[in-house]
């Protein structure tokens, strides 16, 4: 069994788990886990949606100008 230790770390609430657990899952310092009341899931590195939301908003940051030009 897997034992998680909710504390807080920085002000946000962090679930700490031990290298050991985290190796066991197949998972690295990075990943996301996706957790619901039957399964457990880890995902490695960024999903696509993070990876374009990302390039979307420096996007936004590199053409602020034209973009509130465009709104006008």
């Amino acid at each position: 069994m897997i034992h998680l230790k909710i504390s807080q770390l920085d002000g946000k609430t962090v679930m700490e788990l031990n290298e050991a657990d985290l190796a066991r899952l197949g998972g690295t310092i990075g990943d996301t886990v996706k957790l619901d009341e039957s399964a457990i899931e880890i995902v490695s590195g960024e999903s696509e949606t993070e990876r374009q939301l990302a390039i979307a908003r420096q996007v936004m940051v590199d053409y602020r100008e034209t973009l509130d030009a465009l709104a006008r």
